[in-house]
């Protein structure tokens, strides 16, 4: 017969200590220790009935103690009380601690950085007419300022070329989307082309086709023609 341990309670004494495990430790507060010796603090709550997580940071030695973890709890279950997500929160604090930057200066890194993967001189110059021409109604606002209709106007300058259309709009959610990873911008793309252009844009014309049948050319024309063809 297979006998349960029970988890011990965690403390001051032996957070440092005990072995692999999810420790609850009060207030949606946990301890969490994976095999290979990691240890953090993990805040559980529920959002609009979904669960999630927040990390608080590294339980080791250097890190918080039990006693600054259960402080960030109560505080952040003071903000649900309110109404408010805490780790959304916290990230927008964090955005406002970095300084939100603008696009221009954030694009013309990203495009000389994402430009030495392109073997192509023209694919370069190509790259570089989208971030610094067509993107520059962009370049002065703030990259968590952008949002779908602003994308959209940048697009509607270029939507009659079907080829340059396309690739602005890959280069500007590559943009942003580097930007979401940096925790510059709320995590949404304004660029996503299923979720947010598309139900918006208008179709494009495919290239090189023709609606309708082609005007009939005058009899008198056709001797010549036939001629020029032979």
């Amino acid at each position: 017969m297979e006998l349960r341990t029970e988890k011990p309670n965690i403390t001051a004494k032996n957070y440092l200590s005990v072995g692999p495990g999810e420790y609850p430790c009060g207030n949606n507060l946990y301890l969490v220790v994976t095999p290979t010796g990691g240890r953090r603090w993990t805040f559980r709550y529920q959002r609009n009935g979904i669960v999630r997580k927040m990390g608080f940071g590294s339980a080791k030695a250097a890190g918080l103690n039990l006693s600054e973890a259960r402080d960030k709890a109560i505080d952040a279950l003071r903000l649900l009380a309110k109404g408010t997500d805490p780790k959304a929160q916290r990230d927008d604090e964090r955005r406002r601690a970095h300084g939100s930057r603008q696009f221009g200066e954030f694009s013309e890194e990203w495009r000389q950085s994402y430009e030495i993967g392109l073997k192509h001189k023209a694919a370069r110059n190509k790259l570089k007419r989208i971030v610094q021409v067509i993107c520059k109604p962009l370049h002065k606002l703030r990259l968590d300022e952008i949002d779908t209709e602003r994308v959209i106007a940048v697009l509607r300058t270029v939507w009659h070329q079907r080829e340059i259309s396309r690739d602005t709009r890959q280069r500007i959610k590559k943009i942003l989307d580097a930007a979401i990873a940096l925790n510059l911008r709320p995590k949404h793309n304004p660029a996503d082309w299923d979720s947010r252009l598309k139900p918006i844009m208008p179709k494009q014309r495919k290239r090189g086709t023709v609606r309708g049948s082609h005007t009939a050319m005058d009899y008198h024309n056709l001797p010549a023609f036939m001629q020029k063809l032979a």
